[in-house]
């Protein structure tokens, strides 16, 4: 896939996904797979099932990119419904969706992930300019995960 750049396309051949993935592995890595469609939450089940990441594996739903997943709510449950129950989720969108896939993954059994450049560019464009932006992350994701699932799942994914 080419995300809004132009000419300019990355290439990540299974071959190559593959070493990667036992790469982090062995080096004791937990990585986390971001999945743009239905086909890479497919191809990360192989991963998992040919030993190349360990369960429960950390998944992110990114919806609204183009030519990816659209950030609607059926394709969005789709994409929820071939999560495997152990693993752990979470999601985001673009543009004007993207503070609710965060709250739609919380109700949809999922985990809030927040990314400082997503938060602070959307703090930015809602609020005046932030001081420090490394806090106001903090406290929306403490405000969204009451009972700190978020912290619980870092605990059961430090070992």
């Amino acid at each position: 896939m080419n995300f809004n750049l132009g000419d300019y396309v990355t290439t990540n051949t299974p071959a190559m996904l593959r070493a990667m993935a036992k790469k982090m592995t062995d080096l004791g890595v937990r990585p986390e797979i971001e999945a743009f469609d239905t086909g890479h939450l497919w191809f990360a089940k192989q991963l998992a099932e040919e030993g190349l990441i360990e369960d429960p594996v950390l998944i992110q739903l990114c919806m609204g990119i183009p030519w990816g997943a659209p950030d609607d709510l059926n394709t969005f449950m789709a994409m929820v419904n071939n999560v495997p129950q152990s693993w752990t989720f979470s999601a985001f969108s673009i543009g004007r969706n993207a503070m609710a896939y965060p709250a739609a993954a919380v109700l949809a059994g999922g985990n809030v992930r927040v990314g400082l450049r997503t938060t602070s560019s959307s703090a930015r464009a809602s609020s005046p300019p932030m001081r420090n932006s490394s806090k106001r992350p903090c406290r929306w994701s403490r405000a969204w995960v009451p009972g700190s699932s978020v912290r619980k799942t870092f605990a059961r994914n430090s070992n």
